[in-house]
C-alpha cells in the first residue's frame, strides 16, 4: 500500500508546485492584489525623524525649567512680580518657565514675597509643599527634613504627599518636615536673628544679655561672655561689624563683654 502510494506521488509530481513565492504570486495575478515594497533605506529614516523627535521634545521641555544655582557665595534674584528671593552658598532654585509664582528650592533661602490672593506663592518640592498666605520666609530644604521659619506674615506648610493635611505657621513659628512624614510638626520659636545671614540685621527686643551674645556668637563664629547676665537689649545692629556691635552695646549697658 505505501510503496504504490509513493509511485503515485513520483509520478504526478510537479516541480515547484508547493512553492509558497509561487503560489502566492498566482494569487495576486488572479486577484489583482499589489505588494508594497518599503526599503531599509525608508525605515532608517524614519527611525532617524523619531529620534530627532524625540530629541527635540526633551530639549523643548528641558529649556522650560529655569534653574538658577548660588555657587559658593550668596545670590538674590528678584522676580517680576517683586517677590525676592536670597539664596545662601550653594542652594538652588527651579522654576517652570513663565510660572514665577511656583518654585522649588534645595538647600537654604529666605523669600520676601508679593501677595497675591489670585496667584497664591508655592514653594514645592520632592518632600514638602509650602504656600504663600503673605509672608516673608526662611526655608532649609535637605535631603532628610525641610524646616521653615516665618518671619512675617504666614504660610500653609504640608507634605507632597498629604497636601490637604498640613498646618499654619505665623510669624515667628518654625515647622519641621522630617523625611517622608505624612505631616509637619510645630517647633519651639527659634530667635527672629536665624535670619541675619540673608537681613544683614540684627534686631532685639528686650532680649536677655545671654541670648543676644548667642545670637552674635552664632553668626559669628566665636564665644562671647559677660557677667552681666541680667541686663536686657532692644535695638537694631547691621551685621558688618562684630567689633562695633559689641563696642555699642557695652556702651548702652554699661557693660564689658569678653571673647
Amino acid at each position: 500500500m505505501k510503496e504504490n502510494s509513493f509511485r503515485y506521488v513520483v509520478r504526478h509530481f510537479k516541480s515547484d508546485a508547493l512553492n509558497p513565492d509561487i503560489a502566492f504570486s498566482h494569487f495576486c495575478e488572479r486577484t489583482g492584489y499589489r505588494v508594497k515594497h518599503f526599503s531599509l533605506r525608508y525605515a532608517a529614516v524614519a527611525a532617524m525623524l523619531l529620534l530627532l523627535a524625540g530629541v527635540a521634545v526633551m530639549y523643548f521641555m528641558r529649556q522650560q525649567t529655569t534653574v538658577i544655582e548660588a555657587g559658593n557665595s550668596q545670590r538674590t534674584i528678584v522676580f517680576s512680580d517683586g517677590t525676592e528671593v536670597i539664596l545662601a552658598p550653594h542652594a538652588i532654585l527651579s522654576y517652570k518657565k513663565d510660572d514665577e509664582r511656583s518654585v522649588s528650592v534645595s538647600g537654604k533661602a529666605f523669600l520676601k514675597i508679593k501677595h497675591n490672593s489670585l496667584r497664591p506663592f508655592t514653594i514645592e518640592g520632592e518632600n514638602y509643599l509650602v504656600r504663600d498666605i503673605g509672608t516673608q520666609i526662611e526655608i532649609r530644604a535637605g535631603r532628610d527634613s525641610t524646616d521653615v521659619f516665618v518671619a512675617e506674615g504666614c504660610v500653609y506648610f504640608a507634605s507632597s504627599r498629604q497636601k490637604d493635611d498640613g498646618i499654619e505657621l505665623a510669624e515667628g513659628d518654625r515647622g519641621l518636615l522630617k523625611g517622608k512624614a505624612l505631616r509637619p510638626v510645630m517647633r519651639a520659636k527659634p530667635s527672629p536673628n536665624r535670619i541675619v545671614w540673608a537681613t544683614h540685621q540684627f534686631h532685639f527686643q528686650d532680649t536677655a544679655l545671654p541670648y543676644v551674645l548667642a545670637d552674635l556668637s552664632d553668626y559669628y563664629h566665636v564665644h562671647l561672655t559677660c557677667a552681666s547676665t541680667d541686663k536686657r537689649l532692644t535695638g537694631d545692629f547691621d551685621a558688618d561689624s562684630l567689633d562695633t556691635i559689641v563696642r555699642l552695646i557695652e556702651k548702652t549697658l554699661d557693660i564689658k563683654i569678653q571673647n
